[in-house]
């Protein structure tokens, strides 16, 4: 897997590192910082009494995210960060010092935008969009592996997906999610659990 991650990483400094993507990339992956931009959405969506369970249960959603994913999965798997090993990439971001799976930048995004999915389909696109380009700022920053991306997506659709079932249960909340994000679920789902047990072998083997 580590080979492949960076082989992949490899390409995105070899082929399109520039001072325009450099600067975009930093900008990109600022707004995702401890989940500033989704958490100003969630105070917006407050705001509007049609938005407002939304906006709640994006709040929620994501502090279950941080839990998860920052607390208990990267103190777990406990993956070194890409830039810890290979130390002849100049970073264009401050080291970070917390481990590598999953990027939560990524899974906080994704959160984000698979609830807002749920809130109205219109602001999914460019949630969807924005999350994507957070998530590729991780990469081409040299500050997480491919693998941890995907399973920041997973992880993050997971979450966002259940909660938002178990509101539809208890507390009359209309999802607008249908049948191809249950497909995206299911095989989101079968990733992130084959990729923590694949670690889980590797350490104890």
């Amino acid at each position: 897997i580590q080979t492949v991650d960076f082989l992949i990483l490899d390409l995105i400094q070899n082929k399109l590192r520039c001072k325009f993507l450099d600067s975009l990339m930093i900008k990109a992956q600022s707004l995702g910082d401890g989940g500033i931009i989704w958490i100003a959405i969630s105070f917006l969506l407050i705001c509007y009494k049609k938005y407002r369970q939304a906006g709640v249960l994006h709040i929620v959603v994501l502090i279950m995210g941080v839990l998860i994913g920052n607390c208990l999965l990267k103190n777990i798997i406990c993956r070194p960060r890409p830039c810890w090993i290979n130390r002849a990439v100049s970073l264009l971001i401050p080291i970070p010092y917390d481990y590598s799976f999953p990027s939560c930048h990524t899974m906080s995004s994704f959160i984000a935008a698979a609830v807002l999915l749920h809130t109205d389909i219109m602001f999914a696109y460019p949630a969807f969009l924005l999350a994507s380009v957070i998530a590729f700022s991780r990469l081409y920053l040299y500050v997480h592996y491919p693998y941890d991306i995907i399973g920041g997506i997973a992880l993050g659709t997971i979450i966002a997906h259940l909660y938002a079932y178990y509101s539809t249960i208890s507390n009359n909340f209309t999802p607008c999610g249908g049948t191809v994000e249950m497909i995206v679920l299911s095989f989101s789902s079968a990733f992130l659990f084959s990729h923590i047990f694949g670690y889980f072998y590797i350490l104890v083997r």
